[in-house]
């Protein structure tokens, strides 16, 4: 199996190549094998998306074992649960350099998601499959459960992960608060004590 990235695609709506297009540059090694479920820990990690099938080179056989596509899954994801799969269980030779060119369009499918506000829920729906699907064919201490499970509480506790989001941005306005009136009170070897606590407490 062999998988490339995309150059992502503006400049055929007449915008400056050299502005508007982009590689798609994974979140993984390239140029090298990349042994499971590497792949699928950068896509948790990073929050990105699986590896387009139009940059797959991959044997019948391998798509058979998988299963191929989810029945279930119809529009977004379809393709990010059939890659992902692949990407669990087999070793990916990963190249470095786009080997196609996405179109970035308004009316596509995840533009249309991401506009039209369906775009959390869609996630959401995968994080979820993936964890049913996991569950069985790894442990739960593993590193790739460990992700999964990160990304899907925002999700499971929404009021719980909006609570600690407004704590931590109360934390940087307090340091922030805490540094500039240290500038104006203390003296100077009292402030260097300061920003080494406050430091801490931003991080």
């Amino acid at each position: 199996m062999v998988i490339g990235p995309a150059r992502v695609w503006h400049s055929w709506a007449g915008a400056s190549a050299t502005e508007s297009d982009y590689d798609n540059v994974p979140a993984y090694a390239a140029d090298t094998l990349v042994a499971p479920p590497e792949i699928v820990r950068a896509q948790l990690i990073n929050g990105g998306d699986a590896p387009f099938p139009s940059g797959m080179l991959i044997r019948r056989i391998l798509a058979e074992e998988v299963g191929g596509f989810e029945e279930d899954f119809r529009g977004m994801h379809d393709d990010q649960v059939f890659c992902t799969k692949l990407c669990l269980t087999q070793t990916v030779y990963a190249q470095c350099g786009s080997v196609f060119f996405y179109r970035i369009h308004p009316d596509s499918l995840c533009q249309t998601s991401i506009s039209g506000g369906d775009y959390a829920g869609a996630k959401q729906r995968f994080l979820e499959w993936l964890d049913r699907y996991l569950k069985g064919r790894i442990t739960t201490d593993s590193d790739l459960w460990r992700d999964l499970q990160e990304r899907l509480w925002p999700y499971r506790h929404p009021v719980l992960h909006r609570l600690v989001r407004s704590r931590s941005r109360f934390q940087r306005k307090a340091v922030r608060l805490g540094s500039s009136a240290a500038r104006w009170i203390l003296p100077s070897a009292a402030r260097g004590w300061v920003r080494q606590r406050l430091g801490r407490v931003k991080r």
